[in-house]
C-alpha cells in the first residue's frame, strides 16, 4: 500500500463485510487477522502476525477482482465506514435569495441508522438518516441529484431562484439473486409544492433538519475518502449505465 490514506476491505460473493482504515502507516509491516467464524477482523502485533503467517498458506493473487457492491455502498455513503459528516441545523432557511431551496425528507425509520449521502454535480450536499430532512441550496437552472445504495437513484430538477422545492427519499426492497434474496434500494419521489397540504404535515413537519459539516469534511482523512467517492461518481456519469438509473423529475412549476 502507498503511504497516506488507505482502506482495506474484505469481500466475498460481491459483498463487503469488513473494512479497516490504514492511514499514515508508511514504512510499517502490518498484520491483520480475520476469524471467519466470529467475523473478528483486527490488527495484531508483528510477533503474532509472523506466527500466523507461518501457519497459513499463501493464496494466488488474482489479476482482477469481481465488483463488491457493498464496497461502493460504503464509498458513496461515508457513514457506513463510521465517518460522521453530519451536523444538526437549528432552523429552516427563511429566504433563499438568488438561490432555490430543495427540501429533502426521509421520514421513515426503516434502516434509520443507515445515513444516506446525497450528491449533486459530484459534490456531497447532504447526509440523511431515517426521520431527518435536509435543505440544499441550488442556483437557478437544471440539476441532477443522486443517492446510492446497491445502485444509483436520481432526481432531475429545474429550479428558479427564490422558490422552495420538495422531494422525498425512501428505501425499498427489490428481489435479489441466489444467496441474496433481496436488496435495498433508494427511491426518489418528486413532490409538488402546490399540493403542500397533502404531504408537508406527514413528511416534513417536526422532522429535524441536518446538514453536512464542512469542517468535518475538510479533515484530511475524510476529504481523501470523499474525493474517492467523487471520482467514482464522475466515472459512473460517463458510462452507458448512467442512462439506466431510475429518475424522478421536478419542474420549475412545482416550486413555491
Amino acid at each position: 500500500m502507498k503511504s497516506g490514506f488507505n482502506t482495506l476491505y474484505l469481500s466475498q460473493f460481491g459483498q463487503t463485510f469488513q473494512h479497516k482504515f490504514i492511514d499514515d502507516r508508511g514504512g510499517e509491516l502490518l498484520f491483520y487477522y480475520f476469524n471467519p467464524v466470529t467475523g473478528e477482523f483486527k490488527e495484531v502485533r508483528p510477533a503474532l502476525g509472523k506466527s500466523l503467517v507461518m501457519q497459513t498458506k499463501k493464496t494466488t493473487k488474482k489479476p482482477s477482482r469481481d465488483t463488491a457492491e457493498y464496497y461502493t455502498n460504503a464509498l458513496m455513503n461515508p457513514s457506513v465506514m463510521g465517518i460522521n459528516l453530519k451536523t444538526a441545523k437549528n432552523a429552516s432557511l427563511a429566504n433563499p435569495g438568488e438561490y432555490a431551496v430543495l427540501s429533502v425528507t426521509r421520514p421513515s425509520n426503516m434502516h434509520k441508522e443507515f445515513e444516506l449521502a446525497i450528491w449533486s454535480e459530484s459534490e456531497l450536499v447532504g447526509v440523511l438518516g431515517g426521520e431527518e430532512r435536509a435543505e440544499i441550496l441550488l442556483p437557478p437552472g437544471k440539476h441532477s441529484i443522486y443517492t446510492y445504495i446497491n445502485g444509483f437513484s436520481k432526481l432531475e430538477l429545474e429550479v428558479e431562484s427564490g422558490k422552495r422545492y420538495y422531494a422525498r427519499i425512501d428505501f425499498e426492497k427489490q428481489q435479489g439473486s441466489i444467496g441474496t434474496p433481496w436488496k435495498l434500494l433508494s427511491k426518489w419521489t418528486a413532490l409538488d409544492a402546490r399540493n403542500k397540504e397533502q404531504f408537508y404535515e406527514v413528511s416534513f413537519s417536526g422532522v429535524p433538519i441536518v446538514d453536512v459539516d464542512s469542517n468535518k469534511v475538510k479533515l484530511p482523512s475524510n476529504q481523501f475518502r470523499v474525493n474517492q467517492a467523487k471520482e467514482y461518481f464522475r466515472t459512473f456519469i460517463d458510462t452507458d449505465k448512467a442512462s439506466e438509473v431510475p429518475v424522478a423529475n421536478i419542474t420549475t412549476e412545482m416550486g413555491l
